[in-house]
Formats: C-alpha cells, structure tokens, sequence
C-alpha cells in the first residue's frame, strides 16, 4: 500500500531521477523493517502493536534474511484480491498466505 502511494506520488509531483530515488528509499527501508521483523521478532509496527514474529516449530525467531524471504512472500498474499491479509479472520491457526508458507505465527506479547 505505501509503494502504490508513493509511486502515486512520485508520477505526480517530483521528478523522474528524484521519484526513483525515494522509491527505491521505500523498498529498501521496507526490506530492513521485514530484516528487523526476523532478527528480533518485532518490526516498527509490531513494537507499536505488541505482536511478535514467531516459528512454528519451536517459538524462536526467525532470523533477519528468513524475515526478508517472508517480505517476498507476502506478494502471495496480495495476488488474489488481497484476501491473503483478511485470511486470519476466518483461519483456525490465524495465519496470513505467507505465514503459512514461511511457518510462523504473530502473537501477541
């Protein structure tokens, strides 16, 4: 959602070579958050809600490029329609598209 606003807002108000520099600021900076999210259970949002970022093996973290991978893996969760976010509403083990596929769980601490 913030690429879609900030590629909006680029296209419109700031230059080509400026826009991709603040494009590519988000994908890095959103690519950190999901580093942050492996290496230590919690991304900025996470800390702010009070989830944590879990295996499903044995409850440890995931570690920071596994955190990355997971990032990736959220694309699935977008393809179809966005239903991939909206699934742990109605999932028994309250898991998103890319939580399935990576085995992790978000709790709360």
């Amino acid at each position: 959602m913030a690429l879609v606003l900030v590629s909006i807002f680029v296209e419109v108000f700031i230059s080509t070579s400026l826009g991709f520099l603040v494009w590519l600021i988000a994908i890095v900076w959103y690519f950190y958050n999901k580093y942050l999210e492996g290496a230590t259970g919690q991304s900025y949002g996470k800390k702010i809600a009070g989830t944590k970022l879990i295996r499903a093996q044995d409850g440890g973290l995931l570690g920071g490029g596994q955190g990355a991978v997971r990032g990736f893996t959220h694309i699935l969760d977008a393809i179809p329609c966005y239903i991939g976010f909206l699934w742990p509403l109605w999932d028994a083990k309250k898991q998103t598209f890319a939580d399935k596929i990576m085995s992790t769980y978000v709790i709360t601490v």
